[in-house]
């Protein structure tokens, strides 16, 4: 089965695919059901309801009829893996034994189709395809190997990057840290967040469907591909993951309790042969009408892209009022 959420009668509404490549709003089954995160939180009895619903005759929508939203608009939380690829090891000095992750805000969600707007301040902005985790139960503390357990199903993720705030949004300076006889000792420390450079609006194209987990044979095995209009940018399998899935659960869940319909991007998809193009190459504030991303055995994931020549550039009110003075460390 495969799900997602369409704009129907001005408000979304969670629906699931036919035999016949229709739609079935969830809400003909069963009118509690008013988003797929409410289906997730039912439970087993719930996918039991739409299977013997697919086989009776309901009132359906064209998928030529739609306009897509994000397939989970309304996730507590989406928690992305970072630099989770083989191939970025060649590029590091150091990382820690564990995969680190950032928060994703659900207000950079966008759905399938709908326009990626980038303002020139944005700077150096690229795509990056990313396999999506949708959580089916209340998961924490998960044992190692019992991950897919906690595992609703997949969906397709472009996890947009402007390079160019993560330049600008970082801080260097100096933390008193203890050395344990009860004085403290200042450390050279540097502090970088992805609060811009990760959430602006649109920031998380999602979808068009989530897939559930028994129609997806090997998670850890799915030929990845981004296109920019025509041109074949990047090239993976999520094999070359760094970490597992299931390590990755493993590892949120011992640190934030995790609910149905959150979801969990594994990290990008790059060329583990350093053969291709760096992300950096498929700049979408330089070129390019649309990007698309896609999943063997899940589909495609397209999103035009629109570059705002015209916009405000909030800096220039800091730049014209500067409150930071640095001094001399040590």
């Amino acid at each position: 089965m495969k799900f997602a959420t369409i704009h129907l009668d001005g408000r979304s509404s969670p629906v699931v695919e036919t035999q016949g490549g229709r739609l079935l709003p969830l809400t003909r089954i069963d009118p509690t059901w008013t988003s797929l995160r409410r289906l997730i939180e039912a439970g087993e009895p719930a996918l039991a309801a739409v299977r013997r619903a697919l086989e009776a005759d309901h009132a359906t929508v064209g998928m030529d009829e739609v306009r897509w939203a994000p397939p989970i608009p309304d996730p507590s939380k989406m928690l992305f893996v970072s630099l989770n690829n083989a191939a970025i090891d060649h590029h590091l000095t150091y990382r820690p034994d564990f995969p680190t992750y950032f928060p994703k805000l659900p207000s950079a969600l966008i759905g399938a189709g709908e326009t990626l707007r980038l303002q020139a301040h944005h700077g150096l902005t690229h795509p990056e395809p990313e396999l999506g985790v949708v959580i089916g139960r209340v998961a924490r503390e998960v044992p190692l190997g019992r991950g897919m357990d906690c595992v609703f199903g997949f969906t397709i993720v472009n996890d947009i990057t402007s390079v160019g705030m993560r330049k600008e949004d970082y801080l260097l300076g100096e933390y008193p840290m203890p050395d344990g006889d009860g004085t403290y000792r200042m450390v050279e420390e540097s502090y970088l967040y992805p609060g811009r450079y990760k959430n602006v609006d649109g920031f998380c194209p999602m979808g068009p469907f989530v897939w559930h987990k028994d129609v997806v044979p090997d998670p850890m095995n799915i030929d990845v591909k981004a296109w920019l209009d025509d041109e074949l940018v990047i090239e993976d399998n999520t094999r070359n993951l760094h970490y597992s899935l299931d390590e990755v659960i493993y590892w949120m869940s011992h640190h934030s309790t995790l609910l149905p319909g959150d979801v969990i991007s594994l990290g990008t998809a790059v060329d583990p042969d350093l053969r291709g193009k760096p992300l950096s190459y498929a700049n979408l504030n330089r070129s390019g009408d649309v990007v698309r991303v896609d999943f063997e055995g899940l589909g495609s994931l397209r999103t035009p892209v629109q570059r705002v020549q015209a916009g405000v550039d909030p800096r220039l009110h800091f730049a014209q009022s500067k409150r930071f003075v640095p001094r001399s460390l040590g």
